[in-house]
Parts: C-alpha cells; structure tokens; sequence
C-alpha cells in the first residue's frame, strides 16, 4: 500500500507542478476521504494535506488555506514532523505575501527559519532542500517589497543548494526567479540568459505551468525592447497555455499583461478590451488588490484618449481598494496619479493637495523609490508654477532618496531636472556641477536613454552659459537628438522645443527668414508626436505656436484656422486654462488684424513681425513647461450687447438687445457684416470676427446661424453659445419652429420669441 500512496503523490505533486491545479486538488480530496475512512498513517495524511494547502496557496484560495495550514500545524506539532511543519510554514509564508502582509510574512519566515536551524544534523539532504526553498521564498517576499537587488542573493542561494542534492525541478525555479529578480532590476539580458536555461529544464522535465511563466516575462523582455508584436505573440503562447490547463488566476494576469500591450502600442480599444476581461475573473475571485490594478490601467487608457474625467472615476475607485486594504503605497500611486490629471486641467490647487497628501504618506510608509517619486513630481509641480526655490528642494531630496537606493535611471531624471532648474536660477556653476554628475553616470552605463538625456543636457546648458560659437554646436547637438530613433519621447519633445527657441534667436539676430521653415519642420513634428502618444497638452500648444509662426509668415486667414482647431482641441478635452489661453490669443489676433493686414502690404522687418505675434515668449513659456498653467489665466466675463437669429440666406428671424444697448448703438455696418458672414459660414462651424469695439460670434447650427455681439473676451461667450445650443436641443418644439420659419421665410410666433428670450436671460444675463 505505500508503494501505492508513493504514485499517488508523485501523480499529484506532478499535477500540482504542471499547473493542473483543480486536477490535483480533485485527486487529493478523493485520496484523503478513503484515507481517513481506512483509517490510514496519520503521517500520510498530513502529507497529502500539506501538498493540499500547496495547491490551494496556488489557487489563492487563502480563507481555506490559512484555516488548513493552522490545523497541519497543530496535528504536525503532536506527532512531531518538522519537515511537514516547514513546509506549511513556508506555505503561509507565501499567502501573506500575496496579500502584502509584511509583518506576518516576516515572523512566519522567522519561525521557519528557527525549524529549519533544528533540523540541520538530522537529514542532511533535507536539511539543504528546505534552506533552499526557504531562500526562494525570502527572495519573493523581497521582490513584493520591490528590494529586487537584494533578493538575487537568496535566489543564487537556492540554486546552489539545490545543485548540490541534484534537485533538477528545484534547479530550474531558482533559475527562473534569479531571471526574474534580475528583469526586475533592469537587466534583461542576464534575466533572459537564467529564463532561456530553465524554459529548457522545464521542457526536458515535461512541465507546462513553468512555461507560462517563462512565456510571460519574456513577452516582458521584449516589451521593454519596443518589440510590441513579439511581445504580443510570446504573450499569446502563454494564454494557449494556460487555457489548455485550466488556470483562470494565471489566464486573468496574462489577459491584463496582454491589455497592457496593447496599451504601449496606442490600440486602447483592445487594451480597455483584456484590462476589463482581467478585470472579471479577478472580481470572480474576489482579489482586490488586482482589481485595483485594473482600474488603474483603465484610467490610465481614460488619460491618453484624453477621457480626463473617466479617468479620475477610474482613479478613485482605485483609491478607495487600497484605502480599505490599507495598502499605503497603492493610496500614493494614485493619489500622485491624479495629481498628474488635475494637473493637466488646471486644477492647480487640487493637483498641490493630492501630492501633498501623498507626501505625507509615503514618508510615513517608508517604501524610498515611491518617496522619491513624490518629491520629483512634486518638484515638477513648483516648477511648473515657477516657484523655483520649491522645485529645486524638491528635486534635491528625490536626488538624495535615489542615489541611496541606487536607482540609476532615476538619477538621471533628478540630475537633468537639476541642471535645468539652476539655470533658471542663474546659479550656472551648481548646474555645471550636476552635469558633470550626469556625464559620469552616462559614461558608466551603457543606458542610451540616459546618454540622450546626458547630450541634451549639455546641449541647454551651453545653449544658456555658452558663447555664439558655443551655442551654435549646442543646436547641432539638438538637431541631432531631434533626428534621432525616439528612445524617450519627452527627451525627443524638449530638444525640438529648445531647437526651435534657437532657431528663433537666430532668425532675430540675421533677419534671415528662410529659417522659419525650419521652425515649421520641429514644430509639424512636435505636433506629430502630441497626436500620436495623445499628448493633448502638448497637442495643443503646439498649434497655438503654429498659429504665431503662421503670422510672421503672414499666412493670417491659416493662423485663424490654427487657432480655432486649437481651442476646439482644448475644449472637447476640458483643458480649460489651455482653452482660455488659446481663446485670449485668437482675441488678440482680431485686435491686431489691422496692423497684419498693413503687414501684407509692405515688408516689415522680422524685429516687427515677432514682436506683435509674441511666439519667442510663447515658445520660451512652453520650454519651461508654465505656458497656460500659471495661477493667472483666468475668464473675463464679456459685456453682453445683441444676441441673432439668421437664416442661411442672411434673413433676420430673431434679435435681442441686451439692457445696456439699444438699436441705435449698433451701426448698419455692423449688421451688414453680420449678414454677409451667415452667407460663408460651413455648418457646424465657429466664427470669430472684431469689427470696431465689438465681437461678434457666430455658430452655424441645423440650419440657421446663431449670432452673439459683445465687448470683451471670448472664452465665456463661446461657453455662453454652446450652451444655448444644448438648450435649444432640449426644446424640440421651439426648435421645430425655428427650423420651420428658416424654411419658409416667416417670422417666429410670440411664444417660442418668449422662449427663446427665456433661454437668452438664463446664459448670457
């Protein structure tokens, strides 16, 4: 009979290690029913039982396993089976890591570790396979507290204990887990080397749940190469994989590691398609803490597609997991996350509050990569806003924090945003000193990213301290950054940025206006990328600058266009300060359009031209990341003087003069214009025109022209219009009757004329 209980183990333990989980816990439920009926070895039982709770931590079944593996220990320490007992320890060792117990993980491992100690003179054999496992499981419980150098340690331990009792399954998990903790830490080359010899082992022992592993972080080696397709095919191997065995847990990770994918290569319909299937199985499974990744993916998708609301939604159900689960470095990440988004709407008092609240907590959480991020965004932030002094304390402590922990990337970033910052200062000699820092880490890593981030570095500060000659070979250095394969987009963005401020300087020095099409060329291509990595900030500064660069070119009718595609941009994204920025330019324009037109019909010198269009501050403003987010731009609200109703054809159906104004304050001039522009206005399209002190505002809408007439700025008046077009939506029957007199040429009966006035007192009184 022990022959027999000796195959069913090992059927078992080979179902378990394959991955054929409900296979195994089915055998194992069976086996146990006939051996407590025949009253078999207490001893086998336990075994069995252990390897129970082994298959149900796999199944994250942890209620039952928690239960089970109390009542292994109880019955184990009365019959006095250590081995047994170190194997459920480890075993729960492993739940609470999953569950980010960090305390409760630690004193098991303690007592494990002290079992283990006791048994060194008994078996020797046994003595060497549980220090092995031990360590594994040491080195995941470091990985959960992302202290990924540090695990190598306990995993090249394990592998050299278990080459030493000829361990061959033990052999390849080692190798596995050292390839992980090496990916982990940046080294992927090395971690693909450990992955490749235990994907062989796993084959040879004819293992498939090891692939699946091995299937998956490769994908993870390629994604981080930018091998989007592979990654994508390696990813798929792993899903065929796992649908074969059975394994829902394993099939949701690889349904959101795939949603992740995707997200990299900007296909968000697919990648909202596999986050949101993860997202079911891990809510069938009540798992939270991935459930909470998921709603952090998805708002991540929400932001991209520029979704900002959706996104801050997703953000807060997020939030309020990881509060319950008082998981103090999930509440950071979005808590920082969405700082991040009100950021980009403007919100800057709510963006400041939210990095606050995030400081606070990981100061008092202790995780220093997770506080060093903090205090860079939060030197972001100052920067933005030009507290300089803020910012640069700022980027300090997270330099600080980073060297500690030997972040090299990290480094990198705080030195670069150094250098930038003490130029702003004027303190030139502390930024030449953080660029020498940058250059060594640059020439001690082969990390192209950093190398880049090293030659635009020196390229801005020779560009700022250096002399004509010297900043001459600062702007090749950029335009060939510029030219460059993109490594990081945001390094690609700021050398285009700073090129074209050169560029500019340039054109001011020598009048030579043929480089203007230079400027042109960075400027399509800085647009170029706003659109493809939906960088709608970004997006829309970049048109607001075309629109500048098209006035020095005297293109006024395109700058219009450009402006008036920049401000529906920013609206449809509920980029308000953007919106708002975009909206005072395109008044200015209006109010200077007589001195561009005077501009056509002489050649006035480029000293003129830039300074009416204002694009050297503008461009200068959006270098150092401040151009429409500073506490100063604000609505105005406008003086409100006539509101119309056209028809296509230029027939009055209704008019309003607001109290201020009466019929005779509004020239014949004006009326004529207002007229001749309903006969050229597209449907569906804005307009904008300055005549004397006036604005006039007009939106095509069905089949009749709305027409608003003020003194002022535009921003709230266009807010003002769309809103009564909403309102007019609503009101089917005054619509109706609208639409009807448009076609027949008739006037507006006096009930939809009191209507309609109702509707003009609600939004533009």
């Amino acid at each position: 009979m022990s022959e027999d209980i000796n195959e069913l183990y090992n059927n078992v333990e080979y179902l378990f290690r394959d991955g054929q989980y409900a296979e195994a816990l089915y055998k194992i439920n069976e086996s146990l029913d006939y051996l407590w009926q025949v009253k078999f070895s207490p001893q086998v039982i336990l075994r069995l039982t252990a390897l129970k709770l082994s298959v149900l931590v796999k199944l994250k079944e942890y209620d039952k396993a928690v239960e089970l593996a109390d009542d292994l220990l109880d019955q184990c320490s009365d019959l006095d089976l250590k081995h047994i007992i170190i194997d459920t320890l480890l075993d729960k060792a492993e739940i609470y890591i999953d569950l980010r117990d960090k305390n409760e993980t630690e004193k098991v491992l303690e007592e494990a570790t002290r079992l283990i100690e006791d048994t060194r003179g008994i078996d020797k054999e046994l003595y060497i396979e549980n220090v092995a496992k031990l360590n594994i499981v040491v080195g995941k419980h470091k990985i959960s507290l992302n202290q990924f150098f540090r695990s190598i340690d306990n995993f090249e331990e394990s592998l050299k204990k278990y080459r030493q009792i000829s361990n061959l399954y033990g052999i390849s998990t080692s190798l596995y887990y050292l390839g992980r903790a090496l990916y982990l830490s940046g080294e992927f080359e090395t971690a693909e080397n450990f992955w490749d010899q235990s994907f062989e082992m796993f084959q040879d022992l004819g293992y498939k749940r090891p692939l699946v592993d091995y299937y998956i972080g490769k994908a993870g080696i390629f994604f981080n190469k930018g091998l989007l397709s592979q990654a994508l095919e390696t990813i798929g191997k792993a899903t065929i994989l796992c649908e074969e065995l059975g394994d829902d847990l394993s099939l949701a990770k690889i349904y959101h590691r795939t949603g992740y994918i995707y997200k990299a290569s900007s296909n968000y319909d697919k990648s909202l398609e596999y986050i949101l299937k993860s997202k079911t199985f891990f809510e069938k499974m009540d798992l939270e803490h991935e459930v909470a990744k998921t709603y952090l993916d998805i708002a991540g998708i929400y932001r991209n597609t520029g979704n900002y609301n959706l996104a801050l939604n997703h953000l807060n159900q997020h939030l309020q997991i990881k509060r319950k689960l008082d998981d103090e470095l999930g509440v950071t990440i979005a808590l920082c996350s969405m700082g991040r988004i009100h950021l980009i709407l403007g919100n800057l008092e709510v963006a400041e509050k939210c990095y606050i609240n995030a400081l606070e907590i990981a100061m008092n959480h202790g995780r220093q990569e997770t506080l060093s991020n903090v205090y860079f965004s939060l030197g972001d932030f100052y920067y933005l806003l030009g507290d300089l002094e803020k910012s640069s304390k700022n980027y300090l402590q997270s330099l600080q924090i980073r060297e500690k922990i030997n972040k090299v990337f990290l480094i990198a970033s705080s030195l670069k945003s150094l250098i930038s910052i003490n130029l702003d200062l004027k303190l030139n000699k502390l930024a030449e000193g953080f660029l020498q820092n940058l250059k060594k880490l640059s020439e001690t890593t082969e990390n192209l990213s950093i190398n880049q981030m090293y030659r635009l570095a020196e390229a801005i500060y020779t560009k700022t301290t250096g002399s004509v000659r010297e900043r001459q070979k600062a702007s090749v250095i950029l335009e060939h950054i510029a030219q460059e394969e993109v490594i990081d987009y945001m390094i690609k963005i700021e050398a285009l940025l700073h090129l074209s401020e050169w560029l500019l300087w340039e054109i001011s020095q020598t009048e030579n206006e043929e480089i203007l099409e230079e400027i042109n060329v960075h400027l399509e291509a800085l647009e170029k990328i706003a659109r493809s990595q939906n960088m709608y900030p970004l997006l829309a500064e970049s048109l607001l600058l075309q629109a500048e660069l098209s006035l020095i070119e005297l293109k006024v009718e395109k700058a219009r266009e450009i402006f008036a595609e920049g401000l529906r941009l920013a609206e449809s994204k509920g980029l308000r300060k953007l919106a708002i920025k975009i909206s005072n330019e395109y008044d200015q324009l209006l109010d200077q359009l007589g001195l561009w037109e005077e501009f056509t019909l002489r050649l006035p010198s480029i000293a003129e031209k830039l300074e009416l269009s204002h694009i050297e501050e503008r461009l200068n403003e959006v270098v150092k990341k401040r151009s429409a987010l500073s506490r100063g731009v604000e609505a105005e609200e406008e003086q409100p003087v006539m509101f119309m109703i056209f028809s296509t054809e230029s027939s009055i159906l209704f008019s309003e003069y607001f109290e201020e104004f009466d019929g005779h304050q509004i020239s014949t001039k004006i009326l004529q214009t207002l007229k001749d522009y309903t006969i050229e206005l597209k449907e569906n399209k804005e307009e904008r025109i300055r005549l004397e002190d006036y604005t006039i505002l007009f939106q095509s809408f069905k089949s009749i022209v709305l027409c608003y007439v003020y003194i002022g700025k535009s921003y709230l008046a266009t807010q003002k219009l769309a809103e009564f077009c909403k309102l007019l939506s609503k009101s089917k029957k005054t619509l109706d009757k609208l639409l009807i007199a448009e076609k027949n040429n008739t006037s507006l009966q006096y009930e939809e004329r009191v209507e309609i006035s109702k509707f003009i007192d609600e939004i533009f009184s």
